[in-house]
């Protein structure tokens, strides 16, 4: 608990009229909280006057998280998990911290909006806590015994901050490029929202970024553990669009850059792992979904994060990006977490994307047939000088035709087999590299059977195909930043 003597004495004044049972269950019900770690932890049993359940902190099997109930006072109720090597335990308060992922303040204000009977006991609490007097930029100092993950948002933070300077400020060319391709994609109608920036082409932003803060070699190497510099100091966003890669809860974890530059050889680039990013657990753009409109209508999978903010951009909140990666068994998780009504996948229209399409649906529908209540999986399909983008940019009604249209996963596969047989041929690849891909990648998709009913005209024959069989790991640990 923290407050001054006073604000103690409120903190334990609105804990007394809060039951910590009831705003466990309440916390947990909140579609904003993190998703526990236990599947079923939210429901309890009666034990002697308190309660029993699985702990929402870490995986478990057996009911280990035990919650004290109080008649009449309930400011001495606490959470205590005594399962394996967890030991989470708090009170109220400590509780929305861990679960809403607040910082302590935000944390009391939850509760004076959740609970309107105690709001003027935290309107007291906040109006008499001692207020930090506002330090000028570069007296800005990092808590050097907070944890390194901790450092590492920090200066991302500070980051976002200067590049979203950048593109409302910056008076050089290069800047006036970024805004005018924000501009003709329609997002500066959602830059704010999405925190849009812009990285110069030098390195100067990152000097003055650690000068900053007056600890040039731990911000330098802290800058390495984020992504933002490479190992030999240079900065690894030059003249690129910013796009910042964050949390469900909103922290910036990474970034994707798109150039300005039109004879660069890479349009895109993704943030590397870092201390604080992988890949392999992060789908892009959870911070924006909707969880009722994902349960309710479903979810939409698109390769990269400016596909995100196109549907951002026409309203609908629906759509993760896998940030040009294939499905891991971490984002399955994830996906089976949100419980979406139907998956519809998003590819590009190119062959790659056509075949990494295919290769998700596979994985997707591997889980899906072994859950209780199957998640139907449906391949969106474009023309091959198209990306999601493209249809985000002429309208809302495109993007829902699309939907509307999109196809079985089998009836995808079979409608687009002639162009990855083509494709095949055209680069040269073996017959054997597209049996080998077709036997990967279309077991969950098509039976045996009419695969190579419709591979027989280009005397094609796959053998051999096995299931997939993919754990999919609670997403809690992932989603937590």
């Amino acid at each position: 608990m923290k407050g001054n003597g006073n604000g103690n004495r409120i903190l334990t004044a609105i804990q007394r009229q809060i039951p910590l049972i009831d705003a466990i269950k309440k916390v947990d019900s909140d579609p904003r909280s993190l998703p526990p770690a236990s599947q079923g932890a939210g429901k309890f049993t009666k034990s002697g006057r308190n309660y029993v359940g699985l702990c929402p902190f870490h995986r478990e099997k057996t009911g280990s998280f035990r919650v004290d109930y109080h008649d009449g006072d309930h400011s001495g109720e606490r959470y205590h998990c005594f399962g394996g090597q967890c030991g989470v335990h708090g009170g109220l308060f400590d509780y929305v911290v861990g679960r809403m992922n607040f910082q302590f303040i935000d944390a009391v204000q939850y509760v004076g909006t959740t609970w309107p009977t105690v709001k003027y006991l935290v309107e007291e609490f906040v109006s008499s806590s001692p207020k930090k007097p506002r330090r000028k930029r570069q007296e800005v100092k990092f808590d050097l015994d907070s944890g390194e993950r901790d450092l590492v948002c920090k200066v991302l933070a500070c980051a976002q901050e200067h590049f979203t300077a950048q593109i409302r400020i910056n008076s050089n060319a290069e800047a006036a490029k970024a805004r005018e391709y924000a501009e003709s994609r329609g997002l500066q109608r959602i830059a704010e929202k999405i925190g849009l920036g812009y990285s110069p082409a030098n390195d100067i932003v990152l000097v003055e970024l650690a000068e900053k803060f007056g600890m040039h070699k731990d911000v330098f190497d802290l800058l390495r553990k984020s992504g933002l510099i490479g190992e030999e100091g240079f900065a690894i966003f030059q003249r690129r669009i910013m796009f910042p890669i964050r949390t469900h809860s909103g922290t910036v974890i990474g970034y994707s850059g798109r150039s300005t530059d039109p004879k660069s050889k890479r349009k895109y680039k993704n943030p590397s792992e870092s201390l604080v990013f992988s890949k392999k657990h992060v789908l892009l753009g959870l911070e924006y979904i909707n969880y009722e409109k994902v349960r309710a209508d479903g979810l939409c999978l698109v390769e990269g994060v400016t596909d995100i903010f196109g549907f951002l951009e026409q309203g609908l909140n629906y759509c993760l990006a896998l940030g040009s990666t294939a499905l891991t068994q971490e984002h399955l998780g994830i996906i089976e977490f949100l419980k979406p009504r139907k998956i519809t996948i998003f590819p590009d229209g190119d062959i790659p994307g056509l075949m990494g399409g295919i290769k998700n649906a596979n994985r997707l529908l591997s889980v899906s047939e072994r859950s209780e209540n199957g998640i139907p999986v449906f391949i969106a399909l474009l023309p091959d000088d198209k990306d999601p983008f493209d249809v985000f940019f002429t309208g809302r009604e495109d993007i829902r035709k699309h939907l509307q249209d999109a196809q079985s996963s089998a009836d995808a596969l079979l409608k687009s087999l002639r162009r990855v047989v083509d494709a095949h041929q055209e680069n040269g690849s073996t017959k054997k590299a597209l049996e080998r891909f077709l036997r990967d990648n279309t077991k969950h998709i098509i039976s045996d059977y009419h695969l190579n009913a419709a591979l027989k005209e280009y005397g094609i024959e796959v053998r051999g195909r096995q299931p997939l069989i993919l754990e999919t790991p609670s997403p809690h640990g992932f989603l937590v930043q």
